[in-house]
């Protein structure tokens, strides 16, 4: 956290998360009939958030909100499945290449922090990240909500 004013700060993210997909989460495509389908989806985030709260020296807690803006970008994993088709009564097995994505993201949230000394301290935060439709057009699709918890450092 760079504070700027005694109620204003700057930070930038960097985050990572991974989604672990199977044939219960998502239907892939029109394949219901599909099994033994795994999938890992990456996504990682850069964005800049800026902070409104108590950002004073003598401040030991304060609560803060947030909003934010950067880039998403999206890495699936190839998976392979396995289809029985009723018709013939045979398996066909498929590989699936994976899609990756640029997009644009926001984000607008809050959290509260407990500073430990001058410098280090606690925090725990939830954010709700919306995230554009189709690369970088200004059509918001999905969103997502992270919950955070962790140590700061705070440059003065």
């Amino acid at each position: 956290i760079a504070p700027f004013a005694e109620n204003k700060a700057i930070r930038f993210d960097l985050g990572f998360g991974q989604v672990k997909r199977d044939v219960f989460t998502y239907s892939y495509g029109y394949n219901y009939g599909a099994s033994d389908v795994k999938q890992n989806r990456n996504l990682y985030s850069a964005k800049c958030d800026f902070l409104f709260g108590d950002f004073t020296n003598s401040s030991k807690f304060s609560v803060y909100g947030l909003g934010g803006v950067g880039i998403l970008l999206t890495k699936e994993d190839d998976y392979s499945y396995t289809f029985y088709d009723s018709w013939d009564s045979t398996y066909h097995n498929y590989t699936q290449k994976g899609e990756n994505s640029v997009n644009f993201l926001m984000a607008i949230g809050g959290g509260f922090r407990l500073k430990l000394t001058g410098r280090f301290g606690l925090y725990a935060e939830a954010q709700y990240n919306l995230v554009t439709y189709s690369g970088f057009i200004f059509f918001f699709g999905y969103g997502y909500f992270p919950l955070r918890a962790g140590l700061t450092y705070t440059f003065y």
